[in-house]
C-alpha cells in the first residue's frame, strides 16, 4: 500500500475519517494514536478525495438555501442542503 500525502495509507486515512463522523476527534485521536490537527488534514484530505470522485450535484430536485452574516466586515456562511435526502451539498465561508 502507499503512502498517501501525509504519509499514511490511504486505509489509515478512511478509518480515521470515519471515526470523525462516529466518535470525538478527542477519542479519535487516542484510539489512532495521532495528534489532534492531524484528524483534520485527514478529513479534510478524504473530504477533497471524495468531492472529485462523484457530483454532488446530480440528481438535486429541491434545494434550501441560507446564508448567515457573522463578524465585522460582512463576513457570510451559506449552506446549501438537499430537502429530499436532508444532505449538505454546499457549506463555506466567503468573505
Amino acid at each position: 500500500m502507499g503512502a498517501t500525502r501525509g504519509g499514511h495509507t490511504l486505509m489509515f486515512d478512511e478509518q480515521v475519517a470515519w471515526l470523525a463522523t462516529q466518535i470525538s476527534k478527542t477519542a479519535a485521536c487516542e484510539l489512532m494514536r495521532i495528534a489532534w490537527r492531524t484528524v483534520g488534514k485527514i478529513v479534510a484530505r478524504v473530504w477533497a478525495d471524495t468531492d472529485v470522485a462523484r457530483d454532488r450535484f446530480a440528481g438535486l430536485t429541491r434545494i434550501g438555501i441560507d446564508e448567515i452574516s457573522y463578524k465585522r466586515g460582512y463576513r457570510y456562511l451559506t449552506v446549501v442542503v438537499d430537502h429530499g435526502t436532508g444532505r449538505l451539498v454546499v457549506g463555506g465561508a466567503r468573505p
